[in-house]
């Protein structure tokens, strides 16, 4: 392999600084913030969380699919020269904060270098050399310089395309997760929020004309045979207890640890943390919810784990992980309302959790939901398992290719 400067294969182009004043919440051209990207590479999608502009611009300035741009400022702990292919073509547009990476040579492979801008020495030379004290930032000529080992062309081909089709392979077993969660979500809409849940005839409840009173201890209306409970008439809840400060440790001593919402990742929490003097539990498939700072980010437990005094620990007396997730943020905008009150920051106890009131319904149609989304949920588990491993197994490849330990065969 040579050794050479990026800037000798590759152009970095500063992003257009789009005015603040001509962002909107709807429109036709999303503006790309740090935001959009993931620690170790690859494009997120915000939804809800978007910035549209709604002013001219320069043409030039309009991404195509497939554009690989680079994060110059780091807005999170690992985020500068995070890389990623923009998804969609004449949607996003380049910011001032991102870079469009070119090719200015026929010898160079974009996809080698997205997965080259993911390893720790590039990483590194990029944060050595960044500017600020707080927010940390560099620049495209910092970009270009950053030395590397080159391989030949066709083994940056090999390597690019044996990382895609594992990124590939990932991305697909996440969008059947995501299948799987909205549809075990539309089927919980229609049966506890809308009342359309199968009655004796197997015909939807209250589309069917199941009656209808008015609770009022709920101030609406719930069906005949449903009353007005709390949080703890359907799910056990455990508060988090932080463990002595002194028993953390990130070397895999005594028992997994998570904290609060800074754990969470995209679906189950980031192991990052162990404790040797665990206090309060979640076990396996636990829905875990952040009660502070904010409240009511809503992830599972992937593993049994002690739990910070920044989570909550809740399990459907059912046994449905699916049940427990959608009933807990069904309370969104209350949580929401949590979070906008107070001088520092929202919070909620153990009370005011258990007592967050609710139409209660019988067992038997919860026990009902429980059989129908097992299924779904078993197979949501496996997706998600087969994607860690698979994450696992890129992350293991990427230096091993990159450095020459592993050599990409020839493709069959």
């Amino acid at each position: 392999m040579d050794r050479v400067k990026l800037g000798d294969y590759i152009h970095v182009k500063h992003g257009w600084a789009f005015k603040g004043e001509h962002f909107v919440d709807a429109g036709s051209h999303i503006v790309l913030t740090p935001a959009n990207f993931f620690e170790e590479g690859g494009f997120k999608e915000t939804p809800g969380k978007e910035k549209y502009y709604n002013a001219d611009f320069p043409s030039e300035y309009l991404c195509r699919k497939g554009d690989l741009i680079v994060v110059m400022t780091q807005q999170a702990e690992g985020l500068l020269g995070a890389t990623a292919r923009v998804p969609t073509d004449n949607t996003y547009l380049h910011n001032q904060r991102i870079g469009l990476i070119t090719a200015i040579r026929d010898d160079i492979d974009l996809t080698f270098v997205d997965y080259l801008m993911r390893t720790p020495w590039v990483r590194f030379q990029l944060e050595r050399t960044a500017s600020g004290s707080k927010v940390r930032h560099t620049s495209p000529e910092k970009i270009e310089d950053v030395d590397v080992c080159l391989p030949q062309y066709e083994d940056q081909i090999r390597i690019g395309s044996i990382l895609s089709a594992i990124d590939n392979k990932i991305a697909n077993n996440k969008k059947l997760m995501a299948e799987l969660e909205s549809t075990a979500r539309l089927i919980y809409d229609y049966w506890f929020t809308q009342f359309d849940f199968p009655d004796e005839n197997g015909k939807p409840y209250r589309s069917s004309g199941g009656k209808m009173v008015y609770n009022d201890t709920l101030h609406r209306e719930i069906p005949i045979d449903w009353g007005a409970g709390v949080l703890s008439d359907l799910l056990d809840i455990t508060m988090g207890q932080s463990p002595a400060g002194d028993s953390y440790n990130e070397k895999g001593f005594g028992e997994v640890f998570y904290q609060g919402r800074v754990d969470f990742g995209d679906y189950y929490p980031t192991k990052r943390m162990y404790t040797t003097s665990p206090s309060r539990f979640a076990e396996t498939d636990d829905v875990l919810l952040s009660v502070r700072a904010p409240v009511g980010d809503v992830n599972w437990a992937f593993e049994d784990c002690c739990i910070g005094r920044g989570l909550a620990a809740l399990r459907d007396k059912c046994g449905s992980p699916f049940f427990a997730s959608f009933l807990v943020t069904s309370f969104s905008s209350v949580f929401g309302r949590m979070n906008g009150s107070g001088t520092t920051f929202g919070a909620i106890d153990k009370q005011g959790l258990t007592q967050l009131q609710l139409p209660l319904p019988p067992k038997e149609i919860v026990g009902r939901y429980a059989e129908t989304a097992e299924q779904l949920y078993r197979e949501f588990r496996i997706a998600e398992t087969e994607q860690r491993e698979l994450e696992k197994l890129r992350d293991w490849l990427l230096p091993m290719l990159m450095n020459g330990q592993v050599v990409a065969g020839e493709q069959r």
